[in-house]
């Protein structure tokens, strides 16, 4: 482990490991592996952070349970309720270092944050 965040208060935590990014629970056991942004763990936006499961992304919350499951190509953060999934989508390195990428995607559609939709 190269670094660690503290665990919240459900008992889980973003670890960056020689393998990325992973939230573990208190036993250590990894639960999903979130988008790497920035050199670690996506950051929760509206109660919501991207992972990624063979190579599609979804969201969980901040008790790390899944609440959009992984099925799209490339998926934004939310912001104001919504988002957007990508399918069929091309990922091309910046260079110099190809350290980050940008994304074409062919097909988009849009999310609502369900964690907003019983509220007023």
């Amino acid at each position: 482990m190269t670094a660690a965040d503290p665990f919240n208060a459900c008992g889980i935590a973003a670890v960056l490991t020689d393998g990325g990014p992973r939230i573990i629970n208190r036993k250590g056991e990894t639960l999903l592996q979130p988008m790497l942004f920035d050199n670690g763990a996506d950051p929760f936006r509206e109660g919501l952070a991207r992972y990624v499961e063979d190579r599609k992304y979804g969201y969980f919350d901040e008790c790390g349970k899944i609440v959009i499951p992984a099925r799209y190509d490339f998926a934004l953060p939310f912001e104001e309720g919504k988002s957007r999934g990508g399918y069929d989508c091309t990922f091309t390195p910046v260079p110099p270092f190809g350290e980050h990428s940008t994304y074409e995607c062919r097909r988009w559609i849009e999310l609502r944050n369900p964690l907003r939709e019983n509220r007023p």
